[in-house]
């Protein structure tokens, strides 16, 4: 920023009252406000070390992180320049607004900036004083001929993502020394084929009536709302008079028998039509992030699918072990994108990593609930990925919160109540230790 000796003298410099990022903008405004020229040049580049007159800067010269002091200067300038009328209605609706950003950001995958965004609004309703000693002499006509349109604003805002998209791609061609391997999708490398191989392959569970039963298999409840009670019961009747948390798997099979809601049952041997091929289809994509190579990634997805123990759970109707051989490859495969491993660059790829995180977090909870034996293992893979992406550390730790919510009163009462701490890793069902006299 350049600006004249005397017109910084006129306007007493920066202001005391603003914000670090907003104190540019405010100066920039009461310029033009007492008729001095304000000219923006889009292409202007600064070049600094973050350095002022008396030296280099503080770390902590924001008052905290870069998106804390956004926020801070978006509540500043709209407080301290629009028409008061508005600036006073929007500061009595700042808590109202606080929940409606919280539920806005979580809405579009960015709950990074929950945080600085309710903190920023905190600083703004209490420091109102502040904003209004800024607004001294402030008239908005001067400026009426100066506000953007809805349509300019919509349509600079499109320009600047499709500058980005082709700064991005020009970035990723340009960095790239070694040719690039034609990189086949699902379907254009006869993935869909043989799925449907698979399934042919397994013709012999073609359900024919409306349960399985035999083995591992026992039937659903007839009726979803049933279904749906045993899930959500607090506590109910097991064995002989024991009384304990409903088995963390029972939401498992309630989200499975939802999808043929009219007869839980038949989703369930529909299932072990589909085992092979679903494994396949999530192994070929796990596959994917390491070679880009057709018919190598097929192969191996065949090994995993004729793996034996898919194969031999899938004869026996063990579905929680069928169910945790065809999660896992989806789960380490979404939790490979979430930490932006074998992700491709994009404008969009916070918002995306977010999308993976919420998937991550569904597939980590079937996966556990289906095999809580696994859970060490999945901790380590999980461990793996956290120091290849630690910097999407913190971001990754969503992931357990739906786990978390399902299994806390199973465990509580395994730990607490019956006192059986490797219960918790029990297969699904009650786990009750069991004394030879």
């Amino acid at each position: 920023m350049l600006i004249r000796a005397t017109s910084w003298a006129d306007l007493g410099g920066y202001s005391l009252d603003a914000p670090e990022l907003a104190a540019d903008i405010d100066l920039g405004i009461r310029a033009r406000h007492n008729g001095n020229r304000v000219i923006v040049v889009p292409t202007a580049r600064v070049r600094h070390a973050q350095l002022t007159l008396s030296g280099k800067r503080k770390k902590k010269w924001l008052g905290g992180s870069v998106k804390y002091g956004i926020a801070k200067a978006t509540n500043h300038l709209r407080l301290s320049h629009s028409p008061l009328l508005l600036a006073f209605l929007y500061w009595l609706a700042l808590p109202a607004y606080s929940v409606v950003q919280v539920l806005w950001l979580l809405l579009v995958k960015r709950p990074d900036r929950i945080l600085y965004t309710l903190k920023a609004n905190l600083w703004a309703f209490f420091t109102i004083r502040a904003r209004l000693r800024d607004r001294h002499g402030f008239r908005v006509k001067k400026f009426a001929q100066l506000f953007a349109t809805r349509e300019q604003v919509k349509a600079k805002a499109r320009l600047a993502f499709e500058y980005a998209e082709q700064k991005l791609k020009l970035q990723s061609f340009g960095s790239t020394a070694t040719p690039l391997l034609p990189n086949l999708g699902f379907a254009a490398s006869g993935g869909l084929w043989w799925m449907f191989a698979l399934i042919a392959i397994s013709w012999q569970f073609l359900p024919m009536g409306e349960s399985v039963t035999g083995g591992f298999a026992l039937p659903l409840s007839d009726s979803w709302l049933q279904l749906f009670s045993n899930a959500g019961a607090s506590f109910q009747s097991v064995g002989l008079g024991l009384a304990a948390p409903s088995d963390p798997f029972n939401w498992v099979l309630l989200a499975i028998g939802s999808l043929t809601f009219w007869a839980p049952n038949l989703a369930l041997s529909a299932l072990l039509l589909l085992a092979k091929a679903l494994a396949f289809a999530g192994a070929w994509r796990l596959i994917s992030l390491v070679t880009a190579r057709g018919s190598l990634r097929s192969i191996l997805a065949l090994v995993y699918a004729f793996w034996p123990a898919l194969t031999v759970s899938q004869n026996e109707g063990n579905f929680p072990a069928v169910i945790f051989s065809i999660t896992l490859p989806w789960f380490i495969f979404s939790l490979a994108r979430a930490a932006r491993i074998g992700a491709t660059t994009s404008v969009r790829s916070s918002e995306q990593a977010w999308s993976w995180i919420a998937v991550s977090g569904l597939l980590f909870a079937v996966v556990t609930l289906s095999a809580p034996s696994a859970l060490l293992a999945l901790a380590v893979i999980g461990f793996v990925f956290a120091v290849i992406a630690y910097k999407r550390v913190g971001s990754l730790l969503f992931i357990a919160l739906p786990t978390g919510a399902l299994v806390l009163p199973y465990w509580l009462f395994q730990i607490l109540g019956n006192d059986n701490w490797l219960g918790i890793l029990a297969d699904p069902t009650i786990a009750i230790p069991v004394e030879k006299k």
